[in-house]
């Protein structure tokens, strides 16, 4: 892990001061490696991949639940990958199964591609990463599903601006909703982020959501090129700092600056 020991990064978490990105692009993994990663997921897994359409689909949900499965094993050592065994919410968000009682959270995320996991040893955390080449009427979804003062922000860019700007405030507010585990059923209008000087965020939350923004942060990071990729960390104290990896699922981790465009009670 970029010169560092496991033993290091799994202190590192346990601190509560550190989250860590992990970021894979499927294509890049070797087909050898793909055979290893057939080997670790379990039955109901490949049950599920089995279901899929397409040959890209079933690929990108296999490396998926690899990188789960090792990453986690980096962190808790004596549970090997085939081991860990998941659960769901009644909202749908996986987790841990209680029985490990590993004292771990995970959040995952994919597009195109490109795959996100964020790990902590706290449970609200949410990751979002959105491929942004693909025709999208920006302004009228936003009118559908932002608030209003979004949309209105919005219109205001020049319109070779608006289709990144969408996908931008679109990952902010699926990373707070997958944070507090209950996805979409939180109607994205009633958070509203605004995009203020030198990288810094506003955000209001509508009153139904009973939370404040000030127990939370954000980060809107520019580490995918060709993505829109989000964090959201609820933080009592100071924000913990993040930390990336990139890899091939090979055990080989690069750790990368994290390219912060936009963050709200960070910095």
């Amino acid at each position: 892990m970029s010169g560092e020991t496991d033993t290091q990064a799994r202190r590192a978490l346990s601190t509560r001061t550190e989250i860590h990105l992990y970021l894979v692009n499927d294509a890049a993994v070797a087909a050898e490696t793909l055979s290893a990663c057939r080997n670790i997921v379990s039955p109901a897994e490949h049950r599920r991949l089995e279901r899929f359409h397409t040959a890209h689909d079933q690929r990108q949900g296999l490396v998926t639940r690899a990188l789960l499965r090792t990453v986690l094993s980096r962190y808790r050592p004596t549970i090997y990958p085939r081991d860990w065994s998941f659960e769901v919410n009644a909202y749908g968000r996986p987790a841990i199964a209680t029985d490990l009682n590993a004292q771990l959270f995970f959040n995952l995320s994919h597009s195109r591609g490109m795959i996100a996991l964020l790990i902590a040893e706290d449970s609200e955390i949410g990751v979002d990463v959105e491929w942004r080449d693909r025709a999208v009427d920006a302004v009228e979804l936003a009118d559908e599903v932002f608030a209003r003062v979004e949309t209105s922000d919005l219109q205001s860019l020049v319109p070779s601006r608006q289709r990144d700007r969408f996908f931008d405030l679109w990952t902010l507010k699926e990373a707070y909703t997958k944070a507090r585990g209950m996805g979409l059923s939180i109607p994205l209008s009633d958070i509203a982020f605004r995009f203020g000087e030198n990288g810094h965020l506003t955000t209001t939350f509508a009153q139904s959501l009973a939370d404040t923004p000030l127990r939370w942060r954000f980060w809107s990071l520019g580490n995918a090129s060709g993505f829109s990729l989000a964090v959201a960390a609820a933080a009592a104290g100071p924000a913990p700092n993040i930390r990336i990896f990139e890899g091939v699922l090979d055990d080989r981790w690069i750790e990368s600056s994290a390219n912060i465009l936009w963050h709200y009670g960070v910095l």
